[in-house]
């Protein structure tokens, strides 16, 4: 049987496997490829603008996870004097 998850559930999910995605894209020579700068996107070289694209995109994820981790409130627990 398959378990169906709440949205919040698999945004989440979807949030943590784009993060490694993107964690591990990062090195790969699709970023940093040897010996090459261009093209030039407004006069920065494609290695600057490749990694502040994905800079950008794991903020954007990032928040996107604060919004939907599926983390329970735990009023039983009275904060620490």
């Amino acid at each position: 049987m398959r378990k169906i998850l709440k949205p919040n559930a698999r945004l989440w999910l979807w949030s943590k496997i784009l993060a490694v995605v993107l964690s591990l894209l990062t090195f790969t020579p699709l970023i940093i490829p040897a010996g090459q700068h261009r093209p030039f996107f407004f006069g920065t070289p494609y290695t600057l603008w490749s990694g502040l694209l994905l800079t950008a995109l794991l903020v954007l994820l990032t928040w996107v996870g604060t919004r939907v981790h599926p983390a329970e409130d735990e009023p039983n627990n009275p904060p620490a004097p």
